[in-house]
């Protein structure tokens, strides 16, 4: 089975804007049909049928039937709607694609459009069965699934269309388009400046892209954990964690330690590039396996034994798993001589930087969890349904699982907006760098990365951001080889090279006993980064944002708030 098949197909149902258009939450909604769209033009009931959406779509030619339509809508919704309507999202096996949309993951999104797609007979939402079995009939086409192609699967003959809705749901997205472009230009704009108010640096400690001088040595370990937890086998009371040690050789006194958490549906050994070259750097890395999100988990799921794709409590057992992990170390009589456990780094990509994030100190505030994920917005963000699962995962309103062990955390597409949201996202204090892909379409830039860089309170924080960078830009091609290329991005080699450098850095720096005096400090600079970066995957860093320069590369307000509203957590 294909690596990435489950998120791949998360990616591609949301066809409707994530893939072009950044992947949002909006508060607009529209509706089309099976056989034909009908709609109420200035009193007048207007009736097109579907073969001429299709003409227009692949010709652009406007038939009678459809000119009252297009009139209404408009320039540049045409243009949008056109695109839209032909975009192939190849979903693999449409028995696991049914399988996945059955799941509560999805659900957030089948009423979503059970909102937008409305019945001829009635001003009432389509049933969410019914959009479910058009969405796998049309998964099941060669070439994959097209919007028309789940249009023309729906039960019945007509589905009522509004034409206001669909006009601002479009013109909703196009605005956050043109934010998200923004936002990078005003990064762009700082990392300039940052370069140019200062000295360019020395950088004495070589290229650190490169391997170090340290020899590496891989040892696998299992720990006997006493607490629950979701695993394949079911739900446990003790569990037996995997974890994989690379360890520099030759060293007189225990080295720092690095904890690595992989992303959903992935193996402890995804990011194993990484932790060699850090240990090969003189830092010993740990990559535990989460049991209820790895990639056993997921085949067991699929194959029908498992009736959610992940469980609420999940997203808080994978933060105790390092815990639980540093807990068992303290007491290993093998290790105890190898590692500072005084000097602990967490990092992770996706999922897994969202649980480092967790265990330095961002609280997971199930309040706004309970806020934003209940109100009558249209899904389009894999992020969001993910990070929706989790607002059952506990009755308080925020949680704090941070481990004061920990001193530093490096997270690569971290899914924040909600999970932690400001309050949070304020509560972490230690040395933090956030890495973000300008066209990641899973966890979308601005949301979940860039605007919580805002949100940050601690004096050394870093935003690195690729562009065109993806979510998957630092991935080995290995394991998105069933990606399509468009979510998957260029530059893959160039990506890793960024994060290997900069993870040594960042690590070695505030691992250290004296972080200001270490010879590393330069490197986290935007002098470096430009130093470095090259196409087709270019490397931005800056070390301080403002709201005030988002809303001036915008020209306006922001579609959404920079800052939102708070929450009582109380």
């Amino acid at each position: 089975m294909a690596r990435s098949r489950v998120s791949c197909q998360i990616v591609m149902l949301l066809g409707l804007g994530l893939c072009g258009l950044g992947g949002w939450a909006l508060q607009a909604s529209s509706a089309i049909s099976a056989e034909q769209v009908t709609t109420m033009i200035a009193g007048k009931k207007i009736n097109v049928p579907i073969q001429d959406l299709e003409q227009f779509a692949k010709s652009g030619v406007i038939s009678p039937a459809f000119a009252p339509l297009a009139t209404q809508l408009g320039e540049p919704t045409l243009t949008q709607l056109r695109a839209l309507l032909l975009k192939q999202f190849p979903m693999g096996d449409p028995a696991e694609f049914d399988r996945l949309l059955a799941t509560p993951l999805m659900r957030p999104l089948l009423r979503s459009m059970g909102q937008v797609l409305l019945s001829p007979m009635a001003d009432s939402p389509i049933d969410e069965a019914d959009i479910r079995k058009a969405m796998v009939a049309a998964a099941a086409a060669p070439d994959g699934l097209t919007l028309l192609d789940v249009l023309q699967q729906f039960p019945g003959e007509t589905v009522q269309l509004d034409v206001k809705k669909l006009i601002t749901l479009v013109a909703e997205l196009t605005m956050l388009t043109n934010y998200r472009e923004a936002a990078v230009e005003a990064i762009r704009q700082e990392s300039e400046q940052e370069v140019a108010a200062t000295t360019m640096p020395q950088f004495t400690a070589g290229n650190l892209s490169q391997p170090g001088l340290s020899k590496v040595t891989v040892r696998s370990r299992q720990f006997t954990i006493k607490a629950y937890r979701p695993t394949a086998a079911g739900e446990a009371d003790r569990y037996t964690m995997p974890v994989d040690f690379y360890l520099p050789q030759g060293r007189s006194s225990p080295t720092p330690l690095v904890i690595f958490s992989h992303g959903f549906g992935a193996n402890r050994d995804a990011y194993a590039y990484l932790a060699n070259h850090l240990a090969s750097h003189g830092i010993a890395v740990a990559t535990p396996e989460h049991l209820g999100s790895d990639l056993q988990y997921r085949k067991v799921f699929l194959e029908g034994d498992l009736e959610d794709l992940v469980l609420p409590g999940e997203i808080l057992s994978r933060s105790l798993d390092i815990t639980y992990l540093l807990d068992e170390l303290a007491k290993d009589a093998e290790l105890a001589g190898t590692l500072d456990l005084n000097r602990v780094g967490v990092t992770g990509n996706s999922l897994g930087a969202t649980t480092a994030l967790s265990v330095a100190g961002a609280s997971f505030n199930f309040a706004r969890l309970r806020h934003d994920c209940n109100d009558d917005r249209l899904v389009v963000s894999p992020s969001f349904l993910v990070q929706c699962i989790g607002q059952k995962a506990a009755l308080s309103a925020m949680v704090n699982l941070g481990d004061r062990r920990v001193k530093a955390v490096l997270a690569a597409y971290p899914l924040t907006s909600s999970i932690f949201g400001p309050e949070g996202m304020a509560q972490l204090t230690v040395p933090t760098m956030l890495i973000a892909g300008s066209q990641d379409v899973m966890a979308p830039p601005v949301q979940d990365q860039i605007h919580p860089f805002l949100w940050l309170k601690m004096p050394n924080k870093y935003l690195l951001l690729m562009e065109p960078g993806t979510h998957f830009s630092t991935s080995l091609e290995a394991n998105v080889a069933g990606f399509p290329p468009q979510i998957v991005g260029s530059g893959l080699d160039a990506g890793r090279s960024y994060l290997q450098a900069m993870s040594v850095a960042f690590f070695t720096t505030y691992l250290s006993a004296a972080p200001d005096r270490s010879p590393y400090l330069p490197y986290l600079s935007a002098a470096y980064a430009k130093s470095i970066s090259r196409n087709p995957l270019q490397l931005h860093l800056i070390q301080s944002l403002t709201s005030a320069q988002l809303e001036q590369a915008y020209g306006t307000k922001p579609p959404s708030p920079i800052i939102p509203p708070p929450i009582a957590t109380r």
